[in-house]
């Protein structure tokens, strides 16, 4: 017989048998279909060289009007802004305080150190900066006066937790004191980090009648709070600057004209409004007392608890200095719309009098009672920008109302009262019980509840926003599982795959069993979406059952070809980037070492010793430990850490500890090495960060006739067009086949394919017989053509 081409349609068919997927591919890892035919995917290579600490759950890129370009990071741990190189750092503060009399305890020989805080609102895992401590124990200023991560709750018996937690300092204490550190000792506490992965039973559900993942079970209590979530980020700019929501907590503002030192602010510590106040005397003291009235004949706008700033009051007013009336304070009390009260505190007034002089300026920041304090998710809107803040607290509440939308005045991100003079406002959704997430697109937002999409557009004054539902019975997966591309939106659900372009329908997917009979519904929340243009294509990356709770592989719907393929990845985020050369996504870097990976030794006091094979980590790379156990003496609070690198072979990674184990040993029993991460340029290059990347694509079962025939194979002309490389670029085309479908499929022959292969001579004999292509090799693409199998029928059984 003549040659037999080898021709299945483009796109993997894996909804059912080898056999019943005649004609067609059934499995791929990183391959692309290109025009019909199947080629390796593009590599990618790190953004930049640095790294940044967490998984990143969100990044968004712009630029300025000035041209600087900038990418905002979220992570587990962090928030970060990216210029050029670097990473800055710019997670907010939550809370700054002066702590009480001697608040730090050592304990003799161990670097754990507690600190008493009342109240201190923190959860293990939180970054901490103390300053203004004395030595103390033997600890001296320099290793305890800088950013900690807290390693446990409470004292060294567990006592207290949410007065005293502990920390882990560079230095070991040589006596143990019960108090001290001095009576300055200040803390200040960045956001709380919330979880590394989703857990059921938080937010507005536990499951029972009616729930979804992530949803409201029938009778079930609220757990809001962002320490008690899966730490998402939602991202957006505001003109030049950033905003920033970690999900079900505060929103933050980063002003791009403080620079990248600064840390994001909460929104409601930006400034609304900034006025001179009418007449020459706008303060008032009331005799006997430290609370002062202020007139703001323009109408003040505030509530209680907001903060305002007073400047420009010249001479002292009823006994009481200008200087303690030129000071930021707390409104107390609104009584009229043009009056609020603060008290200053200090000694009391001794006469009621007013005055302060025609330049008295209020600055009043935005404020808790107007602003959102608490969403799920901040976007700006592409029409007279607004700052829009889903599932959001309600004004003069702090709790979370996860059906309610609400918005700021056009061009303002800091003026949330809704007046007849702006368009701030807010609206509650009419059905389900909560939002899932928003999508920007074309003139209009979508919004995603539980139970279905809501159509958000600006319709002007009075009303300024209009609500439509325009799907029921659909959702996302979760708040990132969205994505436009090509003008129409494409999303991912429990089970299905949908496209939305005015009105939603379901996307025929021929894998979309092999999807989700391998998909972690207990992590749904950290699919993420995106596009890659320049290809036709929107990738979703999902959390395996076979993987460790993150995102380890991805599918992919190609828009233009209409086929769909998947394969192995892992990353947290992707973003196509419409500022860079390329898409960016972000690495989560985790590995599962070896039973008992820990080393430590008692003539080398301060180094510990991993086991870790092919880590990747260079000297001064930091990374954290989880899951360790005791060993040597060495305390599991103190190993499970953050640590730095001080040397690396290829298989193993030293650290410094400052406590002293206490025998040469082995152990730690079942540990994870969570390492710093990177952004990564896709579509650069051929490999995996310049490592070599396995690529393959299969086809379905081939027979002869009706399947009644044994296939003889004895040579296989390729057509295969390298790309990039060399003459010793590779490619293996193997057959493996079998008799009857439900026997195993059995390795036949294989042949290496380089770029001057013209024929490969084989053996291979089987009634059903695939084709697979693989590479293995560094430095080079490739692209398929018609191959093509010389054989012959060899009798029938």
């Amino acid at each position: 017989m003549g040659f037999t081409k080898i021709s299945p349609q483009a796109g993997v068919v894996r909804d059912g048998t080898r056999y019943s997927a005649k004609g067609s591919w059934y499995e791929t890892d990183k391959v692309r279909f290109r025009k019909g035919f199947a080629e390796k995917i593009g590599g990618w290579a790190r953004y930049v060289g640095s790294r940044f600490t967490g998984i990143s759950r969100k990044i968004h890129d712009w630029k300025t009007d000035s041209g600087n370009a900038y990418l905002g990071v979220g992570t587990t741990d962090k928030l970060y802004v990216n210029q050029g190189a670097t990473y800055h750092d710019i997670t907010p503060v939550r809370l700054s305080a002066t702590l009480g009399t001697d608040p730090v305890a050592t304990v003799d020989e161990t670097a754990v150190v507690t600190i008493s805080h009342t109240s201190h609102g923190a959860v293990i895992g939180d970054y901490v900066t103390l300053a203004s401590a004395t030595a103390t124990g033997g600890i001296g200023t320099s290793s305890l006066n800088t950013i900690h991560r807290i390693v446990a709750l409470g004292a060294p018996d567990g006592t207290n937790p949410d007065d005293k937690y502990r920390i882990v300092c560079d230095a070991q204490a040589t006596s143990t004191v019960s108090a001290g550190g001095g009576s300055s000792v200040t803390a200040s506490y960045e956001i709380n980090v919330g979880l590394d992965e989703y857990v059921r039973a938080s937010g507005w559900g536990s499951g029972g009648w009616g729930s979804y993942v992530g949803g409201p079970g029938w009778g079930s209590a609220p757990a809001l709070g962002q320490a008690s979530q899966l730490r998402l980020w939602s991202i957006d700019n505001f003109g030049d600057d950033m905003l920033a929501c970690v999900r079900q907590g505060n929103i933050f503002y980063w002003d791009e004209s403080a620079g990248t030192s600064t840390a994001a602010v909460a929104l409601s510590d930006r400034t609304r409004r900034t006025i001179t106040l009418a007449g020459s005397s706008p303060v008032s003291t009331s005799s006997g007392n430290t609370v002062i009235t202020v007139t703001d004949k323009g109408g003040h706008g505030a509530g209680v608890g907001d903060t305002v700033t007073i400047s420009g009051v010249s001479g002292a007013i009823g006994g009481i200095s200008a200087a303690r009336l030129n000071v930021e304070m707390t409104i107390a009390s609104t009584p009229t719309k043009t009056t609020w009260t603060a008290d200053i505190g200090g000694s009391n007034a001794s006469s009621s009098a007013s005055g302060g002089g025609a330049s008295v300026v209020a600055t009043y920041k935005a404020g808790v009672y107007y602003t959102p304090v608490a969403a799920l998710q901040v976007m700006m809107s592409d029409v007279a920008r607004h700052v829009i803040c889903f599932g959001c607290n309600p004004i003069g509440s702090s709790t979370i109302n996860p059906l309610f939308v609400r918005w700021s005045t056009s061009e303002n991100a800091a003026q949330w009262q809704p007046l007849s003079t702006n368009s701030a406002g807010g609206q509650e959704l009419s059905s389900g019980s909560e939002i899932i997430g928003a999508l920007m697109t074309r003139q209009e937002i979508l919004i995603f509840t539980d139970v279905g999409i809501q159509s958000m557009r600006y319709s002007g004054s009075p009303f300024y926003f209009s609500f439509t539902e325009v799907a029921r019975g659909m959702s996302m997966v979760s708040p990132n599982a969205a994505v436009n591309a090509n003008g129409r939106i494409f999303f991912m659900d429990r089970g299905s795959f949908y496209t939305y372009t005015g009105t939603a329908q379901k996307l025929t997917c021929p894998i979309l069993s092999t999807v989700f009979d391998d998909f972690d519904e207990t992590q749904s929340f950290k699919v993420v979406a995106g596009a890659n243009p320049d290809f036709g294509e929107v990738i979703w990356v999902y959390p395996s059952l076979s993987g460790d709770g993150e995102n380890d592989r991805y599918v992919i719907y190609n828009y233009v070809e209409q086929v769909w393929y998947h394969g192995t990845l892992s990353r947290g985020t992707w973003n196509h980037a419409g500022t860079k050369i390329y898409p960016l996504a972000s690495s989560i870097l985790i590995q599962d070492l070896d039973e008992n990976p820990i080393t430590t030794t008692t003539d080398a006091t301060s180094n510990v010793s991993i086991s870790a094979t092919a880590h990747g980590l260079d000297i001064g790379d930091t990374f954290r430990l989880i899951g360790a156990s005791a060993t040597g003496g060495l305390e599991a609070l103190l190993l499970n850490n953050e640590h730095t690198v001080v040397s690396v072979t290829s298989d193993a990674i030293v650290f410094t500890i400052a406590d002293t184990a206490t025998a040469d040993t082995g152990g730690g029993g079942t540990v994870q090495l969570y390492k710093t991460n990177v952004l990564y340029n896709h579509e650069s290059g051929h490999d995996d960060d310049g490592s070599a990347m396995t690529a393959y694509i299969e086809s379905g079962d081939m027979d002869l006739g009706e399947g009644d025939q044994v296939w003889a194979i004895n040579r296989i002309i390729p057509d295969v067009e390298f790309r990039d490389g060399d003459s010793a670029d590779e490619v293996t085309i193997s057959l493996n086949g079998h008799n009857f479908p439900g026997d195993a499929q059995a390795s036949l022959t294989s042949a290496a394919i380089t770029p001057s292969t013209g024929q490969a001579y084989v053996r291979a004999r089987a009634r059903q017989v695939s084709m697979k292509v693989q590479s293995t090799g560094a430095g080079y693409g490739w692209r398929l053509g018609f191959v093509r199998l010389d054989g012959r029928t060899d009798g029938r059984r």
